[in-house]
């Protein structure tokens, strides 16, 4: 860590090193020191601020008075004083330090500053907020009008489609009806079949029956014709006188 030289007692800073310097703002005097341990990594102790590695030189010489010079650096630590000059300046906007007193203004002015930009982050946040409240609503309303548009179209579909129902009931209606005919018809029909098998039944038996009498008659009259060829063969005479002859006599009938 840096802290403050003393110029009257230079001999006592042992092997600590210090470099002069000049505020960027103000140009006061500033004397930048090196009193860390050699096996001490500045780029990784090097955390504190600008106005905690740099401090005023209050009017006083930076160079140490005679007969009080510092012993000569070596060139490790010279070179442990470049790297923190380096990373003094490259935490500051500037190229140099600057002293605690200019430091503080520059950070007042970066605390305004911010504090301007927070206030316009915070307007720009409400404009913004607005703006898609606005655009939120006009969605709303047009996808109100449209839900609106498509209920419309529903309904007048729905409309329709019970149209078509009711025409479709009548229709089914309709057919019930003609439905409920063609079941009567079918029971007449039903009924004038069965009535038509009784009398086909009926009439089958008659045609049997008229069968077995013609079969009858037909061997009647055939007995008969064969009776009637038999008897127009047949001798009426010799039949009833039977004519023979015993020796020399002739007989009839035996007799």
């Amino acid at each position: 860590m840096l802290a403050r030289s003393d110029s009257r007692g230079g001999a006592a800073l042992g092997s600590s090193m210090a470099f002069s310097a000049v505020c960027a703002q103000c140009g006061a005097q500033l004397r930048i020191m090196d009193n860390l341990q050699p096996t001490v990594d500045p780029a990784k102790y090097f955390r504190c601020s600008v106005n905690d590695a740099v401090v005023a030189g209050g009017g006083e010489r930076l160079v140490a008075a005679p007969g009080h010079e510092e012993p000569f650096a070596s060139l490790d630590v010279l070179s442990r004083m470049e790297r923190l000059m380096v990373l003094a300046s490259v935490q500051s906007e500037k190229d140099h330090p600057v002293c605690p007193r200019c430091l503080q203004a520059i950070l007042n002015d970066v605390q305004k500053l911010g504090d301007s930009v927070e206030a316009d982050k915070r307007r720009y946040q409400e404009a913004h907020r607005r703006l898609e409240d606005e655009i939120r609503q006009n969605l709303c309303s047009q996808e109100l009008r449209r839900l609106e548009d498509e209920v419309q179209n529903k309904e007048c579909e729905e409309q329709e489609l019970l149209a078509t129902l009711a025409e479709y009931d009548r229709e089914e209606a309709e057919l019930r009806r003609e439905m409920a005919t063609q079941a009567l018809r079918e029971v007449a029909i039903s009924k004038e079949e069965k009535d038509l098998w009784l009398r086909f039944s009926e009439c089958q038996l008659d045609f049997e029956e008229s069968e077995e009498d013609q079969a009858a008659i037909t061997n009647a009259m055939q007995q008969a014709s064969e009776q009637l060829h038999r008897l127009k063969r047949t001798n009426t005479l010799n039949q009833m006188f039977h004519i023979s002859q015993d020796g020399s006599f002739g007989t009839i009938n035996g007799f």
